[in-house]
C-alpha cells in the first residue's frame, strides 16, 4: 500500500493572505470617504466661523420732494408733513380719551334760594336807605350834575380845609413813616365805594375811594358812572358801618387820557383819617397802592356779610408796595406808571408815598397779553388838585419832598 500523499489544503495560510488582499480596496475607499467628510466638516466650520454676516436694511418708501427742489420747497413740505402728523396725533388722543361733560355736583336748591332771598333783601334795604324823602337822608342827585357844586353845599359839612402843612421852607423834607403808621393811615382813610344801578336792575358797582377832607371822598368817575347817583354808599372797617353818600362833582368824562374824578359827600359821617396830596413824585419813588379788588371780594367774608344785609361788615382792604417806573404826560393828564400791583376794583384808590401822602389816584391798567405783562397806571394829583380848586374845594397839600427812608 502506498502511503497517502499530502495535497494542498484550500484553507492554508497562503490562501488566507490572498483573501485579505482581495478586501483591502473596499476598506481603502471607506477610509477615503470618511477622510473627505472630515475635511468638509472642518472647512464648513472654518467658513461659518470667519465669514461676515450679511445685514439687510429695509427702508420704507417715503414720498419726498424731487431732488431738484430747493431748500424752501423742502422746508414747506416738511412743515406740511408735521402739520398732518399733529392732526393725526390729535385724532388719536381724542380716540383714546374723548372729550366729555362731567355732571356737576348736586346743587342744594333750597340753599340757593335762601342766598338769593338774602341778597334781594339786602339790596332792598340799601334802596330803602337811599329814599330821598326820608328825614335826615341826603338829597338825591339828578342824573345831570350841576357844574358849580362845592363842598360847603353839604348839610353839616365843615368848611373847606386849609392846607394841613404850612408852606415848606427851602430844603425842608417830610419824614418817612414806618409800615405800621402807613398801614393804619390807609385803613382809616380808604373806603370801598358801592353803587346800585338805576331803577330795579340787578348788579352792584364797586371801586375804591379815599378821604381828602373830613366829609369828602375822592374816587374815579368811571366807578360810579353807571350807578344811580341817589344810590351810592361807602363803608370800611374803620367806619364800622355803611353810609349813603351824595355825588358832589365829577369831571367831564372818564375816558383814558382825560381827568377821571368824582367827589362824594358823606354828610354827617366823618373821616377816621384824611390824606394830604403831594406833587412830589419821581422815578423810583417807593409807593403803596390800596384798594378793594373784585377778585378778592368774591371770597371776602366781610363783603359776603355786607351784601347779605349786615351793614356793620366791610371787606378787607388790600395793599401793595412798589415804586414809580415812569411819570409822563398823556393827553390832559400826567400818568404815573408804577409797580405796586393793582387789579380791577382798585380804581379810585390812593397811591401813597412813604410819607403817607397821596401822589396819585389809581385809575386803570394796561395789559399786553402777547408779553404777559401789565402796567399799573395812576393819575398824578396835579389834575385832581386843579379839578378840586375849580369846584371850590381846597384839599390839604404837602409840598415838601419825601425824606428817603
Amino acid at each position: 500500500m502506498s502511503s497517502p500523499q499530502s495535497t494542498p489544503d484550500d484553507h492554508s495560510p497562503k490562501n488566507t493572505s490572498e483573501g485579505k488582499r482581495r478586501r483591502s480596496p473596499a476598506a481603502s475607499a471607506l477610509w477615503i470617504v470618511v477622510f473627505l467628510l472630515f475635511l468638509i466638516c472642518v472647512g464648513l466650520s472654518l467658513y461659518l466661523f470667519f465669514r461676515t454676516p450679511e445685514i439687510t436694511r429695509k427702508t420704507a418708501a417715503v414720498a419726498t420732494p424731487g431732488a431738484t427742489q430747493d431748500t424752501g420747497e423742502r422746508a414747506a413740505y416738511l412743515a406740511q408733513q408735521i402739520a398732518l402728523r399733529r392732526v393725526e396725533l390729535g385724532d388719536l388722543v381724542a380716540a383714546i380719551d374723548p372729550p366729555r361733560c362731567v355732571a356737576p355736583a348736586q346743587i342744594d336748591e333750597s340753599r340757593l334760594r335762601l342766598l338769593r332771598q338774602q341778597r334781594g333783601d339786602a339790596l332792598s334795604l340799601w334802596r330803602s336807605l337811599s329814599t330821598g324823602g326820608k328825614t335826615g337822608a341826603t338829597q338825591a342827585i339828578p342824573d345831570t350834575i350841576p357844574e358849580p357844586a362845592v363842598a360847603t353845599a353839604l348839610p353839616g359839612a365843615t368848611p373847606p380845609l386849609a392846607p394841613a402843612t404850612p408852606q415848606a421852607a427851602p430844603g425842608e423834607s417830610a419824614p418817612t413813616m414806618g409800615i405800621g403808621p402807613l398801614r393804619d393811615r390807609l385803613e382809616k382813610a380808604s373806603v370801598i365805594v358801592l353803587g346800585l344801578p338805576k331803577g330795579e336792575a340787578d348788579g352792584l358797582m364797586t371801586g375804591t375811594g379815599f378821604f381828602i377832607a373830613d366829609n369828602l371822598v375822592v374816587t374815579n368817575r368811571h366807578v360810579i358812572d353807571a350807578a344811580d347817583p341817589a344810590k351810592l354808599f361807602i363803608t370800611s372797617s374803620s367806619l364800622g358801618k355803611m353810609a349813603q353818600v351824595s355825588l358832589i362833582a365829577t369831571t367831564v368824562s372818564a375816558v383814558p387820557g382825560e381827568a377821571d374824578y368824582a367827589v362824594l359827600g358823606t354828610g354827617s359821617v366823618r373821616a377816621p383819617a384824611t390824606l394830604a396830596l403831594s406833587l412830589d413824585a419821581g422815578k423810583l419813588t417807593p409807593v403803596i397802592a390800596a384798594g378793594y379788588p373784585g377778585m378778592a371780594l368774591l371770597g371776602d367774608q366781610g363783603f359776603q356779610k355786607l351784601i347779605q344785609g349786615d351793614l356793620s361788615s366791610a371787606p378787607d382792604l388790600n395793599m401793595n408796595r412798589g415804586e414809580v417806573r415812569s411819570v409822563r404826560p398823556v393827553g390832559a393828564i400826567v400818568q404815573i406808571i408804577h409797580t405796586a400791583d393793582v387789579l380791577q376794583g382798585y380804581s379810585g384808590g390812593p397811591l401813597l408815598d412813604t410819607c403817607g401822602r397821596a401822589i396819585g389816584v389809581n385809575t386803570f391798567i394796561q395789559v399786553d397779553r402777547d408779553q404777559a405783562a401789565k402796567l399799573n397806571s395812576a393819575q398824578k394829583v396835579d389834575t385832581l388838585l386843579a379839578f378840586l380848586q375849580k369846584k371850590g374845594i381846597t384839599p390839604a397839600l404837602d409840598s415838601r419832598a419825601c425824606q428817603p427812608g
